[in-house]
């Protein structure tokens, strides 16, 4: 066996709308087609590729999503044993500017020796997201906001 590519993450939400638009927002995905599936949800797409799949929490154990997904205990929200998704990406500035926007709480750091930047924060199901850029160009970042201000 061998790994082709990465495909996709599922989470289950009572904040479909919000989850959707936090996504959508956050790393430019486009909802898209999804199954006719008897439970509510959205896909959402990078390029072709629907890598996230959105589907509602389940109230009873007879909910349509439970008889296809099973049984999760969804109510809990956060990361649980998955301590968070990370997406590499180019644009600091603009990922930035888009954080201030909709207001989102965030911090970030350096990791030293690999030259990486950092900046996490949570979705609205409190799942951890981290997005990652080159040092080189988060130093870029802070020198041009430094020459701005002058």
């Amino acid at each position: 066996m061998f790994i082709r590519r990465f495909d996709h993450f599922t989470i289950r939400t009572q904040k479909l709308e919000a989850t959707r638009d936090f996504y959508a927002q956050l790393l430019n995905l486009k909802e898209g087609p999804r199954p006719a599936f008897k439970f509510d949800g959205y896909w959402l797409y990078l390029d072709n590729q629907p890598i996230f799949h959105l589907a509602e929490s389940a109230t009873t154990g007879d909910d349509a999503v439970v008889q296809y997904l099973g049984k999760r205990d969804d109510k809990k929200g956060g990361s649980g044993a998955l301590d968070h998704l990370a997406f590499r990406i180019e644009g600091y500035g603009s990922l930035l500017k888009k954080v201030y926007q909709y207001g989102w709480d965030y911090f970030e750091r350096t990791v030293p020796d690999i030259h990486e930047h950092q900046l996490f924060l949570r979705d609205p199901n409190h799942i951890t997201v981290e997005l990652i850029c080159h040092d080189d160009e988060y130093k870029q970042w802070q020198q041009e906001q430094q020459t701005s201000h002058i």
